[in-house]
């Protein structure tokens, strides 16, 4: 008697490969059967998009990157009102003192303004700048008069090596002792800009004195006459 022949469970498809020769002449294997077809599917690959760097100069507009991109040592910014004066010359500032703190040296900037609330608001742009180019602050201190509410003397960030912007109202006694690079901001609306330069002139001209400073002046105009726009006429 012949053995019977293995017969598939009902409900079950049995598959045997059979070798069939490929257009390039090589051998490869193909399931036959009852079913037709196999559908294999296969997941590709799908790369996400290369995120591009952020680059913080990109928040200035093209006027403003000129700007803050000028190293000459004396620059005088006679601009309109609300076009970001502050905001360009704060990029700047922030920018020099990470050079040097990348260095572990450290870079001093001295603002001044017409008013309190101007000195302040100038410094505010400078601690923005710091928080886009995500650098930590140190200390924040502000020193004022007779207590804390009392007139504002100077108000100060320091940074992890030592750097540090200081503003201050822009009169001759709150400006002067200081070795530091200088931003003048409205200097045609300081009270006594006459005395406040001359106060201020002999520490940033004396290379003894932490080595060469840079001088900013940015103001819109305010008539003529006044200590700004002798400076602008003989380009000093």
């Amino acid at each position: 008697m012949k053995p019977a022949a293995n017969k598939a469970k009902p409900g079950r498809v049995r598959l045997r490969r059979t070798p069939s020769r490929s257009s390039h002449g090589s051998t490869e294997s193909r399931p036959t059967g009852s079913l037709k077809h196999l559908a294999v599917s296969r997941k590709k690959s799908v790369r996400s998009p290369r995120k591009e760097p952020f680059i913080p100069a990109k928040k200035l507009l093209p006027y403003q990157k000129r700007w803050a991109d000028d190293a000459s040592r004396w620059k005088f910014g006679l601009m309109s009102r609300q076009v970001g004066k502050d905001f360009a010359s704060g990029y700047e500032g922030i920018l020099d003192i990470m050079r040097a703190e990348k260095k572990r040296d450290k870079r001093d900037w001295l603002i001044a303004a017409p008013s309190e609330r101007q000195s302040l608001e100038s410094l505010g742009k400078w601690k923005e700048w710091a928080q886009v180019f995500k650098r930590s602050l140190k200390a924040y201190e502000e020193v004022r008069e007779g207590g804390s509410q009392g007139l504002l003397k100077s108000a100060t960030i320091t940074f992890p090596y030592g750097s540090r912007v200081i503003a201050v109202p822009g009169r001759p006694d709150t400006v002067r002792g200081y070795s530091a690079n200088v931003l003048l901001t409205e200097f045609a609306f300081f009270e006594n800009p006459d005395l406040t330069w001359r106060a201020i002139l002999p520490s940033i001209t004396n290379p003894l004195r932490g080595g060469e400073k840079k001088v900013r002046l940015i103001t819109t105009p305010n008539g003529i006459g006044n200590k700004a726009h002798e400076i602008w006429e003989k380009n000093y």
